[in-house]
Parts: structure tokens; C-alpha cells; sequence
């Protein structure tokens, strides 16, 4: 049923102009990669679980064009600047396989930023915190992990990306966009990195 799904989904997806060859459905993990000019993972598994406690036909349609929109005009992208997250920005618990299998599926230079629960690397359990952007519409709701590429956006350099993690824990509801540049101004102030950042572009 699931592929059955995956299907439908990819033919709504080439409807709205995606091209097929662009789009690699890998059952056993239970998830689709669009690789356009941003490479899109689309969680088949999980929305099938959401698909399937459709009432009828109508509720399914409503939920297949909800993905297409957030897959393929990138509705459920990660904001470009953490202003514009707001109350979407949540830290989430992932074991460490699923942490390592979301890894496997990005392009090269791109990581997965996460920490263990008391902030620390490598892990030393079974589980990890990564930062997720909420994304809930007309019953579709999907959850699109923050990369690398979006910290760095967002002003936040690499090595910052675990303390960043590790203190949305702590306060999951805080201000994000001053909880960054906090950590920030006491990098500079410690001389670990350059002076210069520009905060404003956090």
C-alpha cells in the first residue's frame, strides 16, 4: 500500500511539473529523494501513516496536494532566517540509526547538526536531539530537519550548531533568534571566533 502511495504521490508531483527522473523512491527506508536544485526528502512512510486515517477521498486529495505543495514549491522548507521560524523551530529526539540514515541521504558537504542530550559528541546513547521546522496544514503535518546549510543562513557557524541544539532543549519556547546571538557574543567575547559576525544576519 505504502508503494501504492508513493506512486500516487509522484504522479501528483510530475503533474505540477517535477521531472519523474528527479525522484528516487526508496521503499525499504521509506522515504522518496527529489533531487532538484534543492534536494527534498519526502518522508512516504510517515505520511502514509497520515493518509491512511483519511475519512475519504476528499481528506486524501486534500492531503497528496498539500504534499506536493511543501515537496515541490517548498512550502515545508526551512525558513532563510531563524525571524522567520517562530514558534516552528523545535528540538526532537531521533535514535541513532534514523540519525544516520537522514545523513546517508544528503548531498556531500551538508550534516545533519545534532548533540546528545546533555549536549555532547559523539553520542553516548541510543538517542540524539537535531532541530526540526514544523509544518502542519489541512491535516498534513511534516516535520523538515534543520541542516547545516540553514544554521549557516541563519549566521550560525558550525562549530556553534551543537551548543545551538543543545540549549533549544533546555528552552524549547525561548527566543531563538537572541538565544543565538547570545552564543555568539560569548564566542567573540571567549576569542573563539572572529569579532566580526554580523549578528543582524541571525
Amino acid at each position: 500500500m505504502a508503494a501504492a502511495f508513493a506512486k500516487r504521490l509522484l504522479d501528483a508531483f510530475v503533474d505540477a511539473g517535477l521531472d519523474r527522473q528527479q525522484c528516487d523512491f526508496d521503499e525499504a527506508a521509506g522515504q522518496m529523494i527529489i533531487n532538484n536544485d534543492i534536494t527534498r526528502v519526502v518522508p512516504i512512510a510517515t505520511l502514509f501513516a497520515q493518509y491512511s486515517l483519511c475519512a475519504d477521498e476528499a481528506a486524501r486529495s486534500k492531503l497528496v496536494d498539500g504534499a506536493m505543495k511543501a515537496f515541490v514549491e517548498g512550502a515545508a522548507d526551512v525558513p532563510s532566517s531563524i525571524a522567520e521560524t517562530g514558534d516552528r523551530l523545535l528540538p526532537q529526539l531521533w535514535n541513532k540509526q534514523k540519525i544516520a540514515a537522514r545523513q546517508m541521504t544528503l548531498p556531500a558537504g551538508f550534516e545533519l547538526p545534532h548533540c546528545g542530550l546533555r549536549g555532547e559528541l559523539p553520542l553516548d546513547g541510543d538517542l540524539g536531539v537535531v532541530l526540526v521546522c514544523d509544518y502542519g496544514v489541512d491535516g498534513l503535518s511534516i516535520e523538515t530537519p534543520v541542516l547545516s546549510k540553514d544554521l549557516s543562513r541563519w549566521g550560525c557557524l558550525a562549530n556553534l550548531s551543537q551548543e545551538f541544539c543543545c540549549m533549544l532543549v533546555l528552552d524549547p519556547v525561548g527566543d531563538k533568534q537572541r538565544l543565538l546571538q547570545n552564543i555568539l557574543e560569548q564566542r567573540i567575547r571567549l576569542g573563539i571566533i572572529n569579532g566580526d559576525v554580523d549578528l543582524s544576519k541571525a
